[in-house]
């Protein structure tokens, strides 16, 4: 375990079991510094969102277009190489679709002594 209250690279120490398409809310177990693990979750729409461009990206405040608004068929990968990714097709500001953007959560979402938060 980590000697310190922030663990990097929650997919290491969480379990996030699942994400809801209906709400952007990301959950999970995540492991304490006790060792014992505790269900946290996460609004993800609070700080990704797509760019103009159609590429999900990290907003350090609410972004400017909305997450569930204007992407679909987002999927978190809890395994394999893209461990900690989400990814999804989201609209461009033109209109046009771009397909499979994605996003490596771990860069910005911390298990901090069993809670996900932003990093």
């Amino acid at each position: 375990f980590f000697s310190v209250d922030t663990m990097p690279n929650f997919s290491q120490s969480c379990n996030p079991w699942s994400f809801s398409l209906t709400d952007g809310v990301l959950s999970g177990n995540c492991r304490k510094m006790d060792g014992s693990l505790q269900v946290s979750q996460l609004d993800i729409g609070e700080r990704i969102g797509p760019k103009n461009s159609g590429k999900l990206s990290y907003y350090s405040g609410a972004p400017s277009r909305g997450l569930l608004e204007f992407c679909s068929g987002l999927k978190y990968t809890k395994s394999g190489a893209y461990k900690g990714w989400m990814c999804g097709d989201c609209v461009k500001k033109n209109g046009s679709l771009r397909k499979d953007t994605c996003i490596r959560l771990d860069n910005y979402v911390d298990n901090t002594n069993g809670q996900l938060r932003w990093g």
